[in-house]
């Protein structure tokens, strides 16, 4: 049955004689009812609400959708982006694609869910290496079912003042539980951090208490999706919250094969093919920043890109990090020699003498010669 979520909360609330919920909740139901063309009905709950309640409705609904601020450095909370405000698309693995389109479909079905007294689930936890599109995938949950996504700022979210930091974060919460959402926390692990952590204050214990306190009354429609790089940092029981966990690998060869060639249009399948092959220990952000910068590079010089030579160029002239924070790989240093040594040892099958001539442009009997003085 559809809006039964919002119906059972509404008589939820009138029987604990709670007007404030009763109100937030007849506002979902209206907005959701006017998003499925259904403006009639819409219009009546609102006359009904006017009509018991004058002026409440227009103050809940002006203090609801402003985002609090920090007392102490009044900063907003965070920043909203509408979903068609973002255009910008990912490229999952496909076991991550199934987690995501999964929960997708249970979030869509959740009237359902709730009208059997199951639990639709509202939180997704993602960890895992820089670069691999923790924040993108947020925006790109928050297009795919039409909610405004609430990015947290952790510069003013996190204060020096003794309990503001548990303050602004039930402060964040409270502006959900009256606005579905989706609440984004990015480096999640610096207010959500292990309550047995010796070298933190107590004000730590607070913060991570208030949290599990918000989470656990997260239960309007509104997601949390909270990001870490550093997930063995994490706090047990809010580890235990999150009804789905993902981890961000770096993209497989199909993913790396598609955001190269979404890039780089004009590159044939052969060439796309040899830089999915290089690529393969790069995050997606590193990828595409390659492919950008190549591009960039070709288009203020009016021409187009037709080989993987010209792309490879700006991949051995940058500073990427390869597997982990902890070991970094400066290709910029790297000469023809070197070069020559990383592409052979990736694949010889795939980067012959004649491919690798052509990548590094050199000739195929220098190539020769590097590769056998190098074996011997």
């Amino acid at each position: 049955m559809e809006n039964s979520f919002e119906l059972l909360k509404i008589i939820e609330f009138s029987l604990k004689l709670d007007n404030q919920k009763v109100i937030g909740y007849s506002r979902l139901l209206v907005d959701k009812l006017s998003k499925n063309g259904n403006e009639k009905l819409a219009n009546k709950i609102i006359q009904l609400l006017e009509s018991n309640t004058p002026g409440v409705l227009m103050h809940a609904s002006t203090a609801s959708t402003k985002l609090p601020f920090d007392q102490e450095s009044r900063l907003q909370l965070g920043e909203i982006i509408l979903p068609d405000e973002i255009n910008e698309t990912i490229v999952l693995n496909v076991s991550v694609q199934e987690y995501v389109d999964r929960f997708i479909t249970l979030y869509q079905k959740r009237d359902k869910l709730i009208v059997e007294g199951i639990t639709p689930p509202n939180t997704m936890l993602l960890y895992g290496a820089p670069g691999c599109g923790k924040t993108l995938l947020a925006k790109n949950l928050s297009k795919a079912l039409g909610l405004p996504i609430v990015i947290a700022r952790l510069d003013s979210l996190i204060s020096s003042f003794l309990g503001n930091t548990a303050k602004n974060i039930r402060n964040y919460f409270e502006y959900a539980k009256n606005n579905q959402c989706i609440l984004f926390f990015d480096e999640f692990d610096a207010v959500a951090k292990h309550r047995d952590d010796a070298n933190e204050l107590g004000e730590l214990k607070r913060v991570v208490n208030s949290l599990l306190q918000n989470i656990d009354s997260l239960d309007n429609g509104s997601i949390l999706v909270a990001a870490t790089n550093h997930e063995g940092l994490l706090d047990p029981a809010i580890w235990r919250r999150f009804s789905l966990k993902i981890h961000m690998e770096k993209p497989d060869y199909r993913s790396r094969y598609t955001i190269i060639s979404e890039t780089l249009k004009e590159l044939n399948e052969k060439e796309v093919n040899l830089l999915a092959s290089i690529f393969r220990e790069l995050s997606g952000a590193a990828i595409k920043e390659i492919c950008i910068n190549a591009r960039r590079e070709a288009i203020i010089n009016d021409r187009e890109i037709k080989s993987a030579s010209e792309v490879t160029e700006f991949f051995f002239s940058t500073v990427y990090s390869l597997d982990t924070l902890a070991r970094r790989k400066d290709l910029s240093n790297y000469n023809l020699e070197d070069r020559v040594d990383f592409l052979r040892n990736l694949d010889p099958k795939i980067f012959t003498y004649s491919v690798i001539a052509e990548l590094t442009g050199s000739s195929k009997a220098t190539v020769y010669r590097i590769c056998n003085n190098k074996e011997q």
